[in-house]
């Protein structure tokens, strides 16, 4: 309980401090209660895999909102299907909040190179009192890393890991109309626009 106590504190700490720079955050802080910042130590509750959204969008999730929250030019360079482009320090926009707050038929889900940025995207517009948000866990060097490039289990690893791993070589194929092999040494992905370097993409980890 101590513990939850202190992440709440540091989570409003932080938007204290973002509510300095963006004075527009400041009207919506008193909106975000306890309970409601309790969902930032669930991970269930926030989070989503590489895998949950990849199943989304296979399945053609038409309750999925993709939110890139990266600059202009890393959106035009590569992003992840449907997505929009929405920079963090635009979030508070009148025209980007009657996005995501006449969305609540949504998904929404918050996504960068890492997972930081995405985070801070997260926590302002909760701030607003908005719901059905969520952040993609390990952002798009995740994406490419686990989904588009995945590593065989070892041969003593779970049943589970090894279905993830094919389903994992199955959205890689759907995703860049490449196998697995052809995908590592491809240079660019086939189908859609998405990070190509092995560890992180343009920008770094946010």
């Amino acid at each position: 309980m101590k513990k939850i106590s202190i992440i709440i504190l540091s989570i409003m700490f932080l938007l204290g401090l973002w509510a300095a720079f963006l004075p527009n955050v400041k009207p919506h802080l008193e909106k975000v209660k306890n309970k409601d910042l309790a969902i930032l130590i669930n991970y269930h509750q926030r989070y989503l895999t590489v895998d949950d959204v990849a199943k989304a969008l296979m399945q053609k999730d038409r309750f999925l909102l993709l939110v890139d929250v990266r600059n202009p030019e890393q959106y035009k360079s590569y992003t992840l299907p449907g997505a929009i482009n929405m920079p963090v320090d635009s979030i508070l926009n009148p025209s980007n909040l009657q996005i995501l707050s006449g969305s609540n038929v949504y998904n929404i889900v918050f996504f960068s190179n890492g997972t930081s940025l995405a985070d801070k995207a997260w926590l302002i517009a909760t701030a607003t009192g908005i719901k059905n948000l969520h952040v993609l866990k390990g952002g798009l060097n995740a994406w490419f890393n686990q989904l588009l490039q995945p590593k065989r289990p070892p041969d003593w690893a779970k049943q589970a890991e090894f279905k993830k791993y094919e389903f994992r070589k199955a959205a890689a194929r759907f995703f860049t109309g490449a196998t697995t092999a052809e995908q590592s040494s491809s240079k660019a992905p086939v189908k859609v626009q998405v990070p190509v370097k092995k560890k992180q993409v343009g920008g770094g980890c946010e």
